[in-house]
């Protein structure tokens, strides 16, 4: 079980305590965080993260698989996901990365919306 949430902030219900998540809204979020955070940000936990900050560059082909590769980077030590696919649109005057990452935990299937 971990706290909910939300644009990097504790989700809070109506008596301001913070709202807890599990099963899979855990396992989503636990996903979404190592893709988010850059990887060797964290002192105490160098492997810790993505390398998606790094993609930016080339033809969509050449992202996808970039992005692909730290994807499947960041989420290895997550044993019960598998990373299906990911799709990626770079916006050049934000110098964002969207990437729409397709993973599977056990049969079920999900996707990731994550922004870096």
């Amino acid at each position: 079980m971990d706290v909910l949430l939300k644009n990097g902030d504790t989700v809070l219900d109506h008596r301001g305590r913070p709202v807890m998540v599990s099963g899979e809204g855990e396992l989503l979020q636990r996903a979404a965080i190592r893709l988010t955070v850059r990887r060797g940000s964290l002192a105490h936990d160098p492997d810790f993260g993505s390398r998606l900050f790094l993609v930016r560059t080339g033809n969509r082909e050449a992202r996808d698989r970039q992005a692909l590769a730290a994807v499947r980077e960041a989420l290895a030590p997550m044993k019960e996901i598998a990373v299906r696919s990911v799709r990626t649109v770079y916006d050049p005057a934000a110098q964002r990365l969207m990437v729409d990452v397709r993973i599977a935990s056990g049969p079920r299937p999900y996707t990731l919306e994550v922004c870096v």
